[in-house]
Parts: structure tokens; C-alpha cells; sequence
């Protein structure tokens, strides 16, 4: 389950995966359809990744993917509660929106 809190003054929408297996497809498929879905909808979405405890190449791909999505409708994608585990795949993520 994916939870979604939107902040409409704000124009911010909080995305919770509660799900720690980044690396399932059917649960990366339904993480990039809500975030593309709300990328369109709001300023700044921002995706908390304190329940992620896992996430690979399938991941790394679907994450940079929205990144450069956001980059081209000028909104801001943000990562926040990033555990140890996965900062560097993040980072990395962060980097291609950068370049």
C-alpha cells in the first residue's frame, strides 16, 4: 500500500511506501504511476523512504526516470527519510536529474 497525503494550498503532495522491497516490480510499477499522476498535480512531491529497505537496478531506472520527468514539468521531486542501505542508489538517482 502506497499512502498519498496531498497539501493543496501548499501544492505538495507526501508519498509513504510502506512497502521495504524496492525491488518487486508490481510495487515499482504502482510507486511510478502515482508519482507521474502526481507530478502533473502539484509543485513539489515529496517521497519518504523511511520504510525502504532494499532497491536495485529496476528501482535505480524507475526513480530516474521520474526525476527527469519532474525536471521537465519543473516540478520538484524530493527524497526525504533515506536509510543507509539505499542513500548511495539515491544519490546516484539525484545525480542524473543533475546532469
Amino acid at each position: 500500500m502506497i499512502h498519498t497525503k496531498s497539501l493543496s494550498a501548499s501544492g505538495e503532495m507526501y508519498i509513504t511506501p510502506n512497502a521495504g522491497d524496492y525491488t518487486q516490480a508490481a510495487f515499482l510499477s504502482e510507486l511510478h504511476e502515482i508519482i507521474a499522476g502526481q507530478l502533473a498535480q502539484h509543485h513539489r512531491v515529496i517521497l519518504n523512504l523511511q520504510h525502504a529497505t532494499k532497491i536495485d537496478g529496476n528501482g535505480y531506472l524507475v526513480f530516474s526516470e521520474l526525476m527527469k520527468k519532474a525536471s521537465g514539468l519543473d516540478v520538484q521531486l524530493q527524497f526525504t527519510n533515506i536509510p543507509d542501505s539505499i542513500s548511495e542508489t539515491i544519490d546516484n538517482v539525484r545525480n542524473v536529474s543533475d546532469g
